[in-house]
């Protein structure tokens, strides 16, 4: 479910479903597929040379095991009974010692493991991702089918499967998201981003980690969470209230009001002595312009208030200047976004 303007886009790797491929295979190779099956098994090796290559594998498997009705599984102990079960059928293929009984054995183990890999390969294969992308101006709310809520602000990229597998349910997020995590004590969140990895059971928090900032930070809100680096080392675990900044390769955490990091998904920002140059940012990716300062000073200005998103950027920008020493001039593009410069008064 998406509220919202946004772009979704469905990735998928194969055109026919992972159990249809297993399927035609199997009536292939055991020689009762249909002319209609034929033609679909060659139009899917024709779409790539990983393909073709699975496909020689199974049939070499096919031919060495002698089996004609497998179903291809991603489970160890349903491979390996039917490859054994078939072996011990097979009468046309005796052994008068116990060596070539063990012999047939390991035969049976490498092609329940060869069979579980290749359905591995398929199961991957055949993950759908979904794509959800905000532009600039505007934002999203998402609900993930485990329950989970993510609000996306502007400018913001999230990608994430169509199932969850039963160790971990991730997501890749770029921009900046709110997530309500459902609650599942077995099976952990994960979101990653650029620099960080968020892992928890069920809270609520705020990431930030535009691919242009020179930053990622994260916000709690409820419950707690785990920061991990992108190869799973463990940073630290947050609690309610802080916030954790990850500039340059190095961490810092604070104590922060969390408002002003979630209030934007409903509709405003609440700052209290943040730099101006923070808050124009913020301001950028709402209204979809380009805010350019003259001078370090003006960066550096402090403001404390709330903004709220219907009202005109020029007002906000206007209120600005009636509180602090600052110029300003807007220059309206209609091919594109519109330019606000900020300097100095002297």
């Amino acid at each position: 479910m998406v509220d919202g303007n946004f772009i979704v886009i469905i990735i998928r790797n194969d055109f026919i479903m992972k159990s249809e491929v297993n399927k035609i295979m199997s009536k292939y190779l055991s020689g009762t597929a249909s002319t209609s099956e034929k033609q679909q098994l060659l139009d899917w090796l024709e779409e790539s040379e990983k393909n073709k290559k699975l496909f020689n594998q199974m049939k070499d498997i096919h031919l060495v095991s002698g089996i004609k009705h497998a179903t291809y599984t991603h489970k160890k102990h349903q491979s390996w009974n039917k490859v054994d079960r078939k072996i011990n059928r097979n009468n046309a293929v005796r052994f008068g010692n116990v060596i070539k009984y063990a012999a047939i054995l390991v035969l049976a183990m490498l092609i329940g493991a060869a069979i579980t890999k290749l359905a591995e390969n398929f199961i991957e294969a055949n993950i759908e991702v979904a794509r959800v992308e905000v532009p600039n101006g505007q934002m999203s709310k998402i609900i993930l089918f485990d329950g989970t809520e993510v609000w996306l602000n502007s400018g913001s990229v999230i990608e994430y499967p169509n199932k969850f597998n039963e160790e971990e349910r991730t997501v890749f997020i770029q921009g900046e998201a709110f997530f309500d995590v459902a609650k599942n004590e077995k099976i952990p969140f994960i979101v990653e981003s650029k620099n960080m990895h968020v892992k928890v059971l069920g809270t609520s928090f705020n990431i930030s980690a535009y691919e242009n900032d020179q930053f990622t930070n994260l916000t709690l809100v409820e419950g707690k969470v785990d920061l991990l680096t992108p190869s799973g080392k463990f940073l630290t675990e947050l609690v309610p209230g802080e916030m954790a900044d990850l500039k340059s390769g190095k961490l810092s955490i604070k104590k922060v009001d969390t408002s002003f990091y979630s209030s934007w998904k409903e509709g405003k920002i609440e700052f209290k002595s943040i730099p101006l140059e923070e808050i124009t940012k913020k301001l950028e990716r709402w209204y979809n312009v380009s805010i350019d300062f003259h001078d370090d000073e003006s960066k550096a200005l402090k403001f404390s208030g709330t903004v709220l998103k219907n009202k005109p950027i020029e007002q906000i920008i206007k209120a600005i200047q009636l509180l602090s020493p600052i110029n300003y001039k807007i220059t309206l593009n209609p091919e594109g976004k519109d330019q606000i410069e900020i300097f100095a008064e002297h």
